[in-house]
């Protein structure tokens, strides 16, 4: 704004006007020294009035630069303003904001700002703008904005041409505050997109490094389930060609069935094994005697260490529960041995030690505080070549390794630092340079154990029934024996190998179906989309799933669109009787 100057000649004709007039009426009783010293006055006076003038000037012209400098601080931030009031229409925004919403800036005002929330967020922003009022909401949270496509300016920080597609969805964090007369709402809004794409991405980055832990893994523990495996099926065969041999002594028969029987459990403890470190799908925490499940992995351990390595056990006296997956306490397992047998090198020995630990008062381990409490306490130790103090710290950091890229991909100790951590659980590290490593972990104990289902070794003793079942299984084999049992128990078997067959005999007599039993993965149509189409027949009619125990079957049985048992692949004929007798009993 342009400034406007002084004129002193106003005041010189102000002076002149002032000296005519006295001299047109003398006063008497006036001299001149008195005229002259009021002369000097209005002198003194058009100085003050000026120097007054000039300080208005001055004020004005710094109100007038303070303003442009708010104006372009609240217009060209790097954030989006906006006043909203309380009915939440928007009364003021800056450019940031339009730019944000890809809406012009005179379109904002008097528009609701919830028209351009999200449709999924739409209810969570009412409820917290209802609150913030009332004050029962925080002042800070996230939602999903839509960007529309009108805007015809430029954007406000970059200047240029705002070029995103209609309806784009814009993730923010809007920080509030509410006016003291609770009439108005002013918001900040950060936009936070590429920070939740960069989430997405860390959380995908470490999906992919859990996935190559499995991996390696796997590559480790192949060589020893194939021995192991090799091993058990030698002795079923066998024991089916002796049967042959031995076919009119019956007491051998029940003895080599029985040692079948355990084979095959053993082969399926294997697999189930192999499976959970090849798995994707989320871990299911449940509640283990860890004395239990270190013991079932010493076999595998071994085949891990080789022969040159000793390998020894300790386990509690007593039970100790823990509440997580099993198939974590095996990856943790092999991890850390195979770093013990890598840091050994030759022949030496690991020591594995189970133990109860408990802790009255807060104490550090390096650097973690542990609260009190009862923990398990799982210790692996080796008399290894140890681990250097100056690398101590960094050992859990994924991706750090002192081996090379071919031999190790630097996820070993991270994985098992965040299975432990996911499990509220402590781990360190202590070691002596040439004298080997210990890894403790502690892990917090439950009071109730979920106990286990015993079932009687004859199939036969569960009890059967009459219903009719329509069973789904594209295998011949299984099949026809579980169709077999299921008959010698009392139900009437209606038999299918195609879920398109099973469509066909549940259409032809859909009341007398009384529990559809069917395979997950099958060719045309998988085992859920099956019970999805006759489902719409007859909504009442209950299922039970088959798995082959693959990643696909389990996370479509668990998927809330079925809401339907498992029963995973081997089973034997008293769980299949049981799982049978349970879903009918359901109903």
């Amino acid at each position: 704004m342009r400034k406007r100057k002084t004129n002193p000649e106003v005041f010189d004709d102000l002076k002149k006007l002032a000296e005519e007039r006295l001299g047109q009426y003398p006063d008497p009783g006036d001299s001149s020294d008195n005229r002259q010293r009021e002369m000097h006055e209005l002198a003194v006076h058009r100085v003050e009035l000026e120097m007054q003038n000039e300080e208005l000037i001055a004020s004005r012209d710094e109100l007038e630069k303070s303003l442009e400098r708010y104006k372009e601080l609240f217009d060209f931030a790097p954030i989006g303003y906006v006043t909203l009031s309380f009915d939440g229409s928007i009364m003021n925004a800056n450019l940031a904001t339009a730019a944000m919403l890809g809406v012009d800036r005179p379109e904002l005002t008097g528009e609701a700002f919830g028209n351009f929330v999200a449709d999924m967020d739409k209810p969570l922003f009412a409820k917290i703008f209802a609150g913030l009022f009332s004050g029962k909401a925080g002042k800070s949270f996230e939602v999903r904005l839509v960007r529309k496509n009108s805007l015809k300016a430029r954007a406000a920080t970059t200047g240029a041409a705002d070029a995103v597609s209609s309806e784009t969805p814009v993730s923010v964090r809007i920080d509030t505050a509410i006016r003291n007369d609770l009439r108005e709402c002013r918001i900040a809004m950060t936009d936070i997109s590429e920070q939740k794409i960069v989430e997405i991405e860390n959380a995908a980055l470490q999906a992919a490094m859990a996935q190559v832990m499995r991996l390696e893994s796997i590559g480790r523990l192949a060589g020893g389930i194939a021995h192991d495996f090799n091993n058990m099926l030698q002795v079923m065969l066998s024991n089916v060609e002796l049967m042959d041999l031995d076919d009119q002594a019956h007491h051998l028969r029940s003895e080599r069935l029985s040692e079948m029987r355990k084979c095959i459990q053993k082969s399926a403890n294997l697999v189930r094994q192999l499976l959970a470190f090849a798995r994707s799908q989320p871990f299911k925490p449940e509640v283990i005697d860890l004395n239990t499940t270190v013991a079932n992995m010493m076999n595998m351990l071994g085949r891990l260490l080789g022969e040159n390595i000793t390998l020894s056990y300790t386990r509690s006296p007593q039970p100790l529960l823990v509440k997580m997956d099993p198939s974590q306490i095996d990856q943790i397992l092999a991890n850390l041995t195979v770093n013990a047998r890598d840091a050994i090198g030759g022949c030496g020995v690991v020591n594995i030690k189970v133990s109860d630990f408990r802790i009255l008062s807060p104490v550090f381990w390096d650097r973690q505080e542990i609260p009190p409490g009862h923990y398990a306490l799982l210790a692996v130790a080796d008399n290894g070549s140890g681990i250097d103090p100056a690398i101590l710290d960094n050992i859990f950091e994924p991706f750090y390794s002192t081996k090379s890229l071919a031999e190790s991909s630097g996820l070993g100790l991270a994985s098992v630092y965040g299975i432990v951590r996911q499990n509220s659980g402590f781990i360190r590290v202590s070691s002596v340079v040439g004298e080997g490593a210990t890894f403790e972990i502690l892990l917090p104990l439950v009071s109730g154990f979920e106990p286990e289902l015993h079932l009687s070794e004859n199939p036969l003793a569960v009890s059967g029934g009459h219903e009719s079942i329509l069973l789904v299984e594209d295998d011949d084999g299984v099949r026809s024996m579980s169709a077999e049992f299921l008959e010698r128990s009392g139900y009437k078997v209606f038999q299918a190998s195609r879920p398109e067959e099973a469509i066909r005999l549940f259409d032809a007599m859909p009341m007398q179906i009384d529990l559809l039993v069917t395979d997950m993965i099958m060719p045309g149509m998988n085992g859920r989309e099956l019970a999805r189409e006759l489902s719409s027949r007859r909504p009442d009619l209950p299922c039970l799933f088959i798995s082959g125990y693959t990643t696909e079957s389990r996370q479509m049985a668990a998927s809330p669109v079925s809401g339907m048992p498992l029963l995973s692949k081997p089973y034997s004929l008293s769980i299949l009787a049981l799982a049978v007798r349970s879903r009918l009993d359901e109903v």
